[in-house]
């Protein structure tokens, strides 16, 4: 950031959170950092990339949190929904 001219102390910190509806995927996101169960170990670099964002003591930290299925907005864009289902996650999403 020094290259652009930004005082490095003036930076914005977020806080993130991932909403998620699968416990399976809940329950390995919240794994102490380096742990795994049996079949983990073998995933991708890139979920290992994530797992290295989740530490809640870091700089930028990333948490994992339940959401109700009936709730998840990012089912709009990865299955076929019913009509009503559709129509209400659309609703929220536009913020009314």
């Amino acid at each position: 950031m020094v290259q652009l001219g930004i005082d490095p102390d003036s930076l914005t910190k977020f806080k993130v959170v991932a909403w998620e509806d699968n416990a399976g995927a809940l329950s390995l996101a919240n794994l102490e950092q380096g742990q795994h169960t049996p079949r983990s170990k073998y995933y991708d670099v890139k979920v290992h990339w994530f797992k290295s964002h989740l530490n809640k003591d870091g700089p930028d930290p990333i948490t994992v949190e339940k959401i109700d299925t009936s709730d998840q907005l990012a089912d709009l864009f990865t299955k076929p929904l019913p009509k009503d289902v559709f129509e209400r996650l659309r609703l929220r999403l536009m913020g009314w």
